[in-house]
């Protein structure tokens, strides 16, 4: 399991350097709500599409 207070950390960390990055993509994020999710508009919506395709599957095979 991840060490939360360690993730807390890492962010604490980017911020005071000024730089936040996506955590997929690696680019910099400027926006509050992209720097609180960990992720860009572009790259959340793709990580939503794969949950949403794991999830179909998932039903799928219980079927």
């Amino acid at each position: 399991m991840r060490d939360p207070g360690a993730a807390a950390a890492a962010v604490r960390k980017q911020l005071k350097s000024g730089e936040v990055t996506c955590r997929l993509c690696g680019r910099p994020l400027a926006d509050p709500t992209s720097i609180r999710a960990g992720y860009g508009p572009t790259c959340a919506r793709h990580r939503s599409a794969e949950r949403a395709r794991k999830r179909d599957r998932r039903r799928e095979r219980r079927r």
